[in-house]
């Protein structure tokens, strides 16, 4: 099965590190990965997210598409990264994760990736109208759940349609990296320590009335362009939320480089 791993921190924590201890905890997290990579667990590449302050979060009022500064959710411990991990079942995944050295100065969610729903919404990696340079952007889609499950299944259908549709005109603006559908909140566990202990609960991270549903990364030439390229996504008529985030693509280049 597959899981997205979801890795979240606290940005105050993180500036109040000394260059060295964040030195050293990237090269155990990156070392652990590499582990992850060697046993067939590390699906693809891992995105490594810029601070939450360069975010930008798109929403629908009133037949008009709303974009603010920052990321979707104002919470303590923002996401900082992710990937997609193979593993048996939920148990394999939470023990594979519960290792990782990230986990000692932040936490991490665990969704099983709903591949029938991905897709739906997924086109042919790489290919754009346009030019395949440019800087990785990150776009994050926030669903009301209770929303979507009150709507008929011809409903479902026809927004699924329109959402592949809106594939092409994305690989205009540029050129499709990846993406992934999540199920639903319910399916999630999040992982903590507290005073050195394992926590595991039941459930997302944050406990908002949007939930994370998935994501999709394009090439784009800067985040203007992103942006203009996401606003007239037929999600945001349904009342979803999505925030675009830059890759942090020195790190991802270091970890390559290590892995």
């Amino acid at each position: 099965m597959k899981f997205m791993c979801l890795g979240y921190m606290d940005d105050k924590q993180w500036e109040s590190m000394s260059d060295s201890q964040r030195e050293a905890m990237i090269a155990e997290c990156m070392a652990y990965d590499a582990v992850l990579q060697k046993g067939g667990h590390w699906i693809g590449d891992g995105v490594a997210l810029q601070g939450a302050p360069a975010a930008r979060t798109l929403r629908r009022r009133e037949g008009e598409t709303i974009v603010t500064d920052g990321p979707y959710a104002e919470t303590k411990e923002f996401l900082g990264g992710f990937f997609v991990l193979e593993a048996r079942d939920m148990n394999h995944a939470v023990e594979l994760m519960s290792k990782h050295p990230g986990i000692r100065d932040g936490l991490f969610e665990i969704r099983p990736v709903d591949e029938k729903m991905g897709e739906h919404c997924k086109g042919p990696a790489g290919t754009s109208d346009s030019r395949a340079e440019g800087k990785i952007f990150i776009c994050f889609a926030y669903v009301n759940e209770k929303t979507r499950s009150a709507m008929s299944r011809s409903e479902q259908e026809r927004m699924l349609g329109e959402y592949a549709a809106y594939g092409d005109v994305l690989r205009r603006y540029g050129s499709r990296v990846a993406g992934e559908a999540l199920q639903q909140a319910s399916t999630a566990k999040t992982l903590r320590t507290r005073a050195g202990k394992l926590l595991v609960t039941d459930g997302p991270y944050a406990e908002t009335k949007e939930q994370l549903g998935g994501f999709a990364a394009y090439r784009f030439t800067n985040m203007e362009q992103a942006t203009e390229a996401w606003s007239n996504h037929p999600c945001l008529r349904a009342g979803d939320s999505l925030e675009i985030r830059p890759a942090d693509e020195e790190f991802l280049a270091r970890a390559q480089r290590v892995t």
